[in-house]
């Protein structure tokens, strides 16, 4: 999933803030909570998917949404330390333990 829930194009408010770029004076609250629906959909879309135990790969951005659903549905999950750039953009990656 990387890069995917905070995809600028697609999400630009809730991607300002989670890359540390929002502008207060600008940001659109009510805009973002749409967002936030919408990546919370996605990610359990995604996520539900799984088979137990698995290892889910994301930026370190994104890590907050696969946190957020396993704690929502009471699955353990564990981020690993290591990160690792991405092919194209170079953006850190890293691995979560979910189950």
């Amino acid at each position: 999933m990387v890069s995917v829930l905070n995809d600028p194009e697609e999400f630009p408010e809730l991607s300002s803030l989670s890359y540390g770029r929002a502008d207060p004076t600008r940001f659109r609250s009510s805009v973002f909570e749409s967002q936030r629906r919408k990546v919370r959909r996605l990610a359990a879309a995604c996520l539900g998917k799984l088979s137990l135990p698995a290892l889910v790969t994301t930026s370190i951005e994104e890590v907050v949404w696969v946190e957020e659903w396993c704690l929502r549905r009471g699955v353990p999950c564990r981020v690993e330390k290591k990160a690792y750039p991405s092919a194209i953009v170079g953006d850190p990656v890293c691995f979560i333990r979910v189950g």
